[in-house]
């Protein structure tokens, strides 16, 4: 059996419509990926921007519509549940 971890920080989102569960914030990139950077709100606006533009005609959540479109987010440290950072449009 696998093991099983709980990440160390959370992104909940509020979306234009849709509902969406929370993202794993990676400070450090996984298995050849890029990391998100330390959790404040500069890295978290970029995080946004970057979904975002996602679902923009030609993105690859293009077919999510509109209404998944980011307004507010924040980065929830899961071990303190403290609030590390927050964004709104």
């Amino acid at each position: 059996m696998g093991k099983t971890t709980t990440p160390r920080y959370r992104v909940e989102v509020t979306c234009v419509s849709s509902c969406m569960s929370p993202i794993i914030w990676r400070v450090k990139g996984l298995y050849g990926t890029k990391g998100y950077g330390t959790p404040n709100e500069r890295n978290l606006a970029r995080f946004v921007q970057m979904y975002n533009d996602s679902f923009a005609v030609g993105g690859v959540n293009e077919q999510c519509g509109p209404g998944s479109v980011i307004v507010a987010a924040k980065i929830i440290d899961q071990f303190s549940d403290v609030t590390v950072a927050e964004w709104k449009a």
